[in-house]
């Protein structure tokens, strides 16, 4: 008897746990959430299967202000030097290029008249012209000095056979002139290598002359008309 009851209790103790076993594998297997990937799944109350990934806060992206620094401190639409000179004060970098000095314009070369006289009657008037030249020689003289009417004809023309670099100014007169008292007239003085450089007198013999720097316009082939220079002695 004491046999039996031994051997109906063992069996009693391991059904029960047996089925306690069962019970419990069931509930673990219809509670545990399915993962598919890495998105999180949750059972709703009715069966359903809803993806918590949409209630999540979405991933941060990388941060780019080191990036983005690192632009600005190198830009590279910069304003360039185009080779202006540059000092350094110490303070700064300076531009340079208002502090240089102005570059002189080189010496005009002209032949100047300074001062007209005449003498002799209408018809026969004859002049004496004072000149202010840049010559060095035979390279750079003034080689005549002409007289035009107010129509831009060529009257007179007294060409100059050497140069006056140890004689400034000088004075050259030359032969009668046919023009009438109140007729007027330009004179002007020649540079051989630069033309019609200096000031022109323009009046009359009744009203006198004045000195002007405004070039004449007309009839500029006067400059190759005959006489010219044949050489220069000196």
């Amino acid at each position: 008897m004491k046999y039996f009851l031994l051997f109906i209790a063992t069996i009693l103790f391991f059904g029960c746990s047996s089925a306690k076993k069962t019970t419990s594998t069931i509930q673990t297997d219809s509670s545990s959430p399915t993962i598919h990937d890495e998105n999180t799944i949750t059972q709703s109350s009715d069966g359903d299967t809803v993806n918590k990934q949409s209630d999540e806060n979405p991933p941060s992206k990388p941060n780019s202000s080191k990036e983005e620094t690192i632009m600005e401190e190198n830009p590279t639409d910069s304003p360039k030097d185009f080779g202006k000179p540059i000092i350094n004060d110490g303070a700064g970098v300076v531009n340079n290029q208002d502090t240089e000095k102005p570059k002189s314009n080189p010496k005009l070369i002209k032949a100047d008249i300074q001062k007209i006289s005449f003498n002799g009657k209408e018809g026969q008037y004859t002049f004496a012209v004072t000149i202010k030249s840049d010559e060095i020689g035979c390279d750079q003289y003034a080689d005549w000095w002409e007289v035009i009417s107010a129509d831009g004809v060529l009257l007179y023309r007294r060409v100059l056979e050497h140069s006056h670099p140890e004689e400034q100014p000088f004075i050259r007169s030359g032969t009668s002139i046919s023009i009438k008292k109140t007729e007027k007239i330009y004179i002007r003085a020649h540079m051989s290598n630069q033309g019609f450089t200096g000031n022109t007198f323009v009046g009359s013999i009744a009203n006198g002359f004045a000195s002007t720097k405004e070039p004449l316009t007309f009839n500029k082939n006067i400059e190759f008309q005959d006489p010219l220079p044949q050489g220069c002695a000196f």
